[in-house]
Formats: C-alpha cells, sequence, structure tokens
C-alpha cells in the first residue's frame, strides 16, 4: 500500500504511467495520516519495505535541530505531497564537534567499565534476571559475577541459583541473602 501511495507522488510519466520507486521520494516533503488518524508532516528520510517495512520521517523541531519518526508501514493508511521545498542534497551539514564526541565516549566507556561485573558472561537469562532482581533488593551495586557465579555481600550462589546453593559469608549476610533468594523464586512461580 505504502509503495503504491509513494508512487502516486511522482510526477505522471509522458505516456500516463506514474513512474518513480520510494527511494525516489527520498527528501521530498511528504504528509503521513496513520489508521489512529495521526498526521505527521516531514521530510521522506528512508523507506525499508524488505526487512523492517517502515518508513522514517524528519521533521524539523526549529533551531537548526529535527527530530525522526519510525513509523510502521501498516500503520500508514494514506502519504500525499507535502508543503516546503525538498531537500538539497547541497544543504551542508552541521559542524561536529569532535572534543564533544570523544568526550562522550570516553564517559560511555567508563560507565560500562564501571557496569561490566554486572553482566554475567555464559548464564541464562534467568540467572542474569535473578541477579538483577538480587541487586536491586540488596542494594544496587552489592553483587557481581565470578564466571557462573554470583557473590553477593560475600555469599556464593552458585547455579541453579537456590537458597541451597549458597556458601560463605557471614550468618547475617548468609541469611539475608538465602532469604531473598527464596522470596524472589516464590514471586517468580506466583507469575508477579
Amino acid at each position: 500500500f505504502l509503495l503504491c501511495c509513494i508512487e502516486h507522488l511522482a510526477q505522471p510519466h509522458p505516456r500516463g504511467v506514474m513512474s518513480g520507486s520510494p527511494s525516489d521520494f527520498i527528501g521530498q516533503p511528504i504528509k503521513v495520516k496513520t489508521v489512529q488518524q495521526d498526521e505527521m508532516h516531514g521530510e521522506l528520510f528512508a523507506v525499508d519495505n524488505k526487512t523492517t517495512n517502515t518508513v522514517i520521517l524528519r521533521e524539523e523541531t526549529g533551531e537548526g535541530r529535527c527530530t525522526y519518526r519510525i513509523i510502521r508501514c501498516p500503520a500508514i493508511c494514506a502519504v500525499s505531497k507535502g508543503t516546503g521545498t525538498p531537500a538539497s542534497a547541497d544543504t551542508p551539514l552541521p559542524a561536529i564537534d569532535f572534543d564533544e564526541v570523544e568526550r562522550r565516549e570516553a564517559e560511555a566507556l567508563e560507565k560500562e567499565a564501571t557496569n561490566k561485573h554486572r553482566y554475567g558472561v555464559g548464564v541464562t537469562a534467568e540467572a542474569q534476571d535473578l541477579f538483577d532482581s538480587l541487586d536491586v533488593t540488596m542494594g544496587t551495586g552489592n553483587c557481581t559475577w565470578e564466571n557462573d557465579i554470583i557473590v553477593c555481600h560475600g555469599v556464593r550462589i552458585a547455579p541453579p541459583y537456590t537458597a541451597e546453593t549458597c556458601s560463605g559469608g557471614d550468618a547475617r549476610s548468609s541469611d539475608r541473602v538465602r532469604k531473598v533468594l527464596t522470596e524472589i523464586s516464590l514471586k517468580k512461580e506466583r507469575g508477579s
């Protein structure tokens, strides 16, 4: 449907046949109406009808900024020509502050290095979910992974991560970890 709508935006061929593919309209102003009756105006930025079945619409927000909307094609009920002038391929790209890019990269890498201990390597999704629940309950940052073993307040929890597989730690910490593990297991069984 979307392809037909976009193709109808093309100028008629001299013999009366509509021509053009969706990629021919990249950069053109269009108006999209969704099945929920929402209307969006912007530049057709991208069309992917093979893998994600989406359209990306670029909308100007003012002050030289823009936002992108990703719209699933089945949610679109109408496409028409928009107002405004088509984007120019000669429009200069904004300047990039490479110092800011490097600062943000260093910040992201530092954050990942700090949180690296929070992600188990080679563990099941259920084990990672249990770790996350335990870490939140016991105080974020108090749990770490050692291979496939969770360590929380000095208590080591081996697979299959039950109260029976806890070892080490002082008596108070061990009792608390076992109690929390039992509660997490009960909540999981109840589906809450």
